[in-house]
């Protein structure tokens, strides 16, 4: 009976410790919204990240809606200080009231809601899915303000 040392040990004995992250039989979808939850909370870890996206957001909105207003003709015949209005509007409006754009419908002239006169389907698309956004980094938001002042 001899006795083992460690260079003797085989490297092939020690158990395997793979991580579910590192297996291939973890769905995509699982996969990039583990990514995206790093990306913008650091796994809850980060209480700054989640309103700087939120900023990102709101830029992002802003500038689609603006590209929708060059795009659809709607710049050229509306007023821009009344255009410029209503896209402040509608970028910050998501956030007090999600989904209002949906409410506006058939009245959008008489409301002067000029950009969505001239895009019907394409703003209320983008102001969908600037809400599902915003929604979803409040609550990043919200879970690392609770880890943060989490007591053990």
């Amino acid at each position: 009976m001899t006795s083992g040392t460690c260079s003797e040990i085989s490297v092939s004995r020690a158990p395997s410790f793979t991580g579910r992250r590192q297996r291939e039989d973890v769905p995509w979808f699982e996969r990039w919204a583990a990514w995206g939850y790093k990306q913008v909370s650091d796994y809850g870890r980060s209480i700054g990240r989640p309103p700087l996206w939120m900023g990102i957001t709101l830029l992002w909105a802003a500038i689609f809606y603006g590209l929708t207003a060059i795009g659809t003709g709607a710049m050229f015949a509306c007023n821009p200080q009344a255009l410029a209005g209503e896209i402040t509007e509608t970028v910050f409006g998501q956030i007090v009231r999600p989904f209002k754009i949906w409410e506006i419908g058939k009245d959008a002239s008489a409301q002067g809601h000029c950009l969505y006169e001239h895009a019907p389907w394409i703003v209320p698309t983008i102001a969908s899915v600037q809400t599902i956004a915003m929604i979803a980094l409040l609550t990043v938001f919200l879970l690392a303000l609770r880890r943060r002042f989490r007591m053990n």
